[in-house]
């Protein structure tokens, strides 16, 4: 295996620091929603790892759709037709 097939190789299950690098937030953080179980995760002896199939599930999971609430009068970002 070359090194650049070596970088390509992702891990599936990342450790905490791989995976608040992942989700950009902090290892704390993620340790923190861990414990608070807001983060899916195994333990493996006293290691966390976060399964990172989950994790895409969970942001997709929590996407927020874009707001079809008309646009207001007066805002600049505002076309008007005619």
């Amino acid at each position: 295996m070359t090194k650049t097939q070596a970088q390509k190789i992702q891990p599936r299950w990342l450790n905490p620091q791989q995976c608040a690098d992942y989700l950009g937030l902090s290892v704390k953080a993620v340790r923190e929603r861990a414990h608070k179980r807001k983060l899916p995760f195994s333990r493996l002896g006293y290691s966390l790892r976060f399964d990172k199939d989950q994790l895409d599930q969970l942001l997709q999971a929590n996407a927020v759709e874009p707001s079809t609430i008309p646009n207001r009068k007066g805002d600049p970002n505002v076309q008007r037709e005619g």
